[in-house]
C-alpha cells in the first residue's frame, strides 16, 4: 500500500481549499478519502475492490476518482477566485450572453479572457496555486495563444513574457476542427483530402472485392471528414445532415451554455427555429442555420393538448402536410386544441364539419398525449422521435435531386426490393453498378485511356457496352436462350439493361428476380474467366450452376433464420409459470382501417391456467388495478410495444404518452413480467380482438373464449 497524506500535507491542502472557497460538505468528503488507509467505492449497489489514497501522478498509477474531482474543480475554483476579486473575467460573444473563462475538456483546457496585463498576472497567479494545490503544472511547450487582431503588440509580449509561452503561431487544430478560418475554405480543410487520399492508396495495394470495398467506404472513408462535417463543411446531402445535428442538440437544449450564448447573440427576441442570418455572423452560425434548413422539414408536433398547434399552419398530421377543408369555411380557433374534446378524444362532429373525409381518417390516427401534456416538435423520421443522421441524409437527397424517373416512387420501391432480396451482397453491388453501367466494359476502359479500342472481345461488334456485354452479345444471348427467363428475354432484349432490370421487378416475382439477377452476375463473371483465365463452360453448365447457386446460399440463410428463430422461440414463446394466487393477463388489438375502428381483446388466465374472464376493452391494466388482481405475467404480441415500454432510452415519439401511461399502469404491479409472446399463442386474445371489432360496447365473458 502506498503512504497516505501526512498532516503537514493535509493542512496545506486544507488551507488551500479554504482559499479557493470550496464548500464545507466537499472538503469534508476529501478529508474522509485522503485521511482514509483503505475505502471501497460501492458502483451500482455492488463493492468495488479497494482503492488506496497514493501521492503524485505517474506512468502506470492512474489517478484515483477523488483526486480527479478535486483537480477538476481546483483550476475552477483558483479562476473563480479571481473573477470574485475582480482581476478576472470571461468573455462574452454578444452583450447578454453569459461570459465564458474557461473549458474543460479530458486533461486540456481552454482558457478565455480580455488581453490586459491585469488579466495575466490573474491567470498566473490561479495556476500557479492550482499547482500548490495538485501538483500539476502547465506544460507550456504544447500551450498555444491565440489574440485578437487588434491587440497591441505590448500586450500580446506580455504575455508571452510572463507566462512562458513560446510566440509562435496558434494550434491549426484542435480535436480535429481548425480553430480559425481564412477567406480560403479549400486551405481549411485540404488535411481531410489527404486523409482520404492516403487510406485510398494504402487499399490499392489490396485484393479487395467490391463488396468489401463497399464497407471500408462506408466504414472508414467517409469518418474521416464526418466530424468535421458535423461543424462547418458544405458538401451538399451528407454535410448538410450533420450540421442538422448540431441544430437539434441546440433545439432540444435551450438551457445548454451554447443555447444560451448562440441565443444572446442572434436570437435573442425570438426562437431558434425563427432565428435570422443577422449581421456579420461568423461561419459557425452560418452553418447551423443551413442545418436547420433541414431540420425544419423533419420536424413534426407531437399532440398534447393542442393548445400551440396552428391547426392549418403547422405541421401536425404524419402523411399530409396540411387538412383539406369541406368548405370555405375556416375554424373559429386556429388551434388543435379546437378539435379535442373534454375527455382528451378527438371531437369527430367538428372534424367531419370542417375537414374531408380522408383528413379526418388521417387525424383520427394521430394520438393524443392528454389534456395535461403540452405539446411539442419531434423529429418524424425516426420511430424515437430523435434526430438522426441517416434520416436527415435521406430528407436532403431526395429534396437535392431533380424531379426525373430515377426519383420516383417506382425507382425508390426498386431500390428498396434489391437491397433487401435473398440473395448474395456481392450480387446486390453488381447490380447497382449494371444499374449506373460503371462495369470494365471495352467503351468505359476505352473512355478512360486504358485500351486503344472500345470493340467487343468475343464479336465483331465495334463498341462493347455493359448493355452488349450482359444482354446482346451473342455468348450472352445463348445463356439466355438456356435460361427460364427465356421468354422474358426476347420480350425485353433490344432495351437497355438498366430498363432490362426494371422491368423484372415489374413483371417478375422476387424468385425470379433473383434468378434475373444471379444470371446477369453468371454471364458477367464467365465473360471475365474466359477473357483472362482461358475457362470456359457451356450456357447449360452455367444455367445448372446458377440455379445450385442460388439454392445453396437460400439454404445456409434458411439454416441460420431456422437456429434463430427457434432460439427466439424458445426465449419469448413458451408458457410462463404463474404463481399460485396470481394471474396472467393477454392482451391483443385489431383494426379495421376502411371503417376507422379498432377492437381489443384481454384473456385473463388463474395460476392454474385455467381461463378466467375474455374482455374486449382498452383500459385492462386499469380494471386489473381497479377490482385488485394480482397479475404476475403481462403477455403481448406486440414486439414494438413491449421494447417501447423495457427501453429506458430517451423516447420523443407520439407514442411515448401512450407508453408512459402502461409503465404507470405496470407500476401498480411490481412483480409483473412484460414480456412478448408469438402470435399462435395469443390467438384467443386476438380472436376476441376480432370480435370486438363489430361491436360498440365493452362485453364480457365468464366461461370459454369463444373461437371465430
Amino acid at each position: 500500500m502506498e503512504k497516505a497524506f501526512d498532516r503537514v500535507e493535509w493542512d496545506f491542502l486544507l488551507a488551500i481549499l479554504d482559499k479557493f472557497k470550496f464548500p464545507i460538505k466537499f472538503i469534508s468528503l476529501i478529508h474522509q478519502c485522503i485521511s482514509s488507509t483503505t475505502i471501497r467505492f460501492s458502483i451500482n449497489g455492488h463493492i468495488t475492490s479497494s482503492i488506496h489514497p497514493s501521492r503524485g501522478i505517474r506512468q502506470g498509477n492512474p489517478l484515483s476518482p477523488y483526486i480527479f474531482l478535486l483537480c477538476s474543480e481546483g483550476l475552477t475554483a483558483a479562476l473563480r477566485l479571481q473573477e470574485l476579486n475582480g482581476s478576472f473575467r470571461g468573455i462574452s460573444v454578444a452583450r447578454n450572453a453569459p461570459p465564458v473563462s474557461h473549458l474543460l475538456f479530458a486533461d486540456d483546457t481552454l482558457l478565455f479572457t480580455v488581453a490586459s496585463p491585469s488579466s495575466c498576472n490573474a491567470l498566473k497567479e490561479a495556476l500557479n496555486a492550482y499547482h500548490l494545490a495538485t501538483g500539476q503544472k502547465v506544460n507550456y511547450t504544447k500551450s498555444s495563444i491565440l489574440f485578437s487582431p487588434n491587440t497591441p503588440t505590448n500586450i500580446s509580449t506580455y504575455f508571452f513574457d510572463s507566462l512562458g509561452l513560446e510566440s509562435r503561431p496558434f494550434i491549426s487544430k484542435y480535436l480535429g476542427v481548425p480553430q480559425c478560418f481564412g477567406r480560403s475554405k479549400k486551405c481549411n480543410f485540404d488535411f481531410l483530402l489527404q486523409k482520404v487520399s492516403s487510406q485510398l492508396s494504402i487499399w490499392n495495394g489490396k485484393l479487395f472485392s467490391k463488396a468489401v470495398k463497399e464497407v471500408l467506404l462506408k466504414a472508414v472513408i467517409q469518418a474521416i471528414p464526418s466530424y468535421t462535417m458535423s461543424c462547418f463543411r458544405s458538401l451538399i446531402s451528407h454535410n448538410q445532415a450533420m450540421p442538422a445535428k448540431q441544430t437539434w442538440r441546440v433545439f432540444s437544449n435551450p438551457n445548454s451554455l451554447l443555447a444560451n450564448i448562440l441565443k444572446a447573440k442572434y436570437f435573442r427576441l425570438n426562437g431558434f427555429l425563427e432565428a435570422k442570418l443577422g449581421h456579420s455572423p461568423s461561419y459557425t452560425w452560418s452553418s447551423l442555420l443551413w442545418g436547420r434548413d433541414l431540420l425544419i422539414r423533419g420536424l413534426l408536433w407531437k399532440v398534447g393538448n393542442g393548445c400551440s398547434i396552428r391547426t392549418l399552419q403547422d405541421p401536425w398530421i404524419p402523411g399530409i402536410k396540411f387538412p383539406c377543408l369541406r368548405s370555405n369555411a375556416l375554424p373559429p380557433i386556429d388551434k388543435v386544441s379546437f378539435f379535442i374534446d373534454n375527455k382528451g378524444s378527438w371531437d369527430k362532429n367538428k372534424l367531419y364539419q370542417y375537414f374531408d373525409d380522408y383528413s379526418v381518417l388521417s387525424i383520427l390516427k394521430v394520438p393524443i398525449g392528454g389534456l395535461q401534456k403540452a405539446d411539442s416538435l419531434i423529429w418524424n423520421q425516426e420511430k424515437s422521435g430523435i434526430f438522426s443522421v441517416k434520416s436527415a441524409y435521406h430528407i436532403a437527397n431526395n429534396t437535392s435531386l431533380p424531379p426525373s424517373s430515377s426519383n420516383s416512387s417506382f425507382s425508390n420501391a426498386w431500390w428498396k426490393t434489391l437491397w433487401t432480396l435473398n440473395i448474395q451482397p456481392k450480387i446486390k453491388n453488381f447490380s447497382w453498378r449494371v444499374f449506373h453501367h460503371i462495369l470494365p466494359v471495352g467503351l468505359n476502359l476505352f473512355v478512360r485511356k486504358t485500351i486503344p479500342q472500345p470493340s467487343c472481345s468475343f464479336c465483331t461488334n465495334p463498341t462493347e457496352t455493359v448493355t452488349h456485354a450482359l444482354l446482346d452479345c451473342p455468348r450472352a444471348s445463348k445463356i439466355w436462350k438456356a435460361s427460364p427467363l427465356r421468354s422474358f428475354y426476347f420480350s425485353n432484349r433490344h432495351v437497355d439493361v438498366k430498363d432490362f432490370m426494371m422491368n423484372g421487378f415489374e413483371q417478375l416475382h422476387k424468385d425470379q428476380l433473383i434468378l434475373l439477377l444471379t444470371t446477369l452476375w453468371a454471364i458477367w463473371h464467365s465473360r471475365n474467366k474466359k477473357l483472362f483465365a482461358n475457362l470456359d463452360l457451356t450456357p447449360t453448365d452455367i444455367i445448372a450452376w446458377i440455379n445450385t447457386f442460388i439454392s445453396d446460399y437460400q439454404s445456409a440463410v434458411s439454416d441460420i433464420n431456422r437456429c434463430s428463430g427457434a432460439h427466439k422461440l424458445q426465449v419469448s414463446g413458451g408458457e410462463k409459470v404463474v404463481p399460485q394466487n396470481q394471474y396472467l393477463l393477454r392482451t391483443d388489438a385489431a383494426i379495421n382501417t376502411a371503417q376507422s375502428r379498432m377492437g381489443f381483446g384481454v384473456v385473463v388466465r388463474d395460476w392454474q391456467a385455467f381461463n378466467g374472464r375474455g374482455f374486449v376493452f382498452a383500459a385492462s391494466l386499469e380494471w386489473c388495478i381497479n377490482i385488485q388482481i394480482p397479475l404476475a405475467v403481462v403477455e403481448t404480441d406486440s414486439k414494438m410495444l413491449v421494447d417501447k415500454v423495457h427501453n429506458k432510452k430517451a423516447d420523443f415519439s407520439a407514442l411515448s404518452d401512450v407508453v408512459e401511461d402502461i409503465r404507470c399502469s405496470l407500476s401498480a404491479f411490481p412483480d409483473a413480467h412484460l414480456r412478448h409472446i408469438n402470435k399462435t399463442i395469443n390467438c384467443r386474445a386476438h380472436n376476441l380482438a376480432r370480435r370486438a371489432l363489430g361491436q360498440d360496447e365493452e362485453s364480457c365473458w365468464n366461461a370459454l373464449i369463444p373461437t371465430l
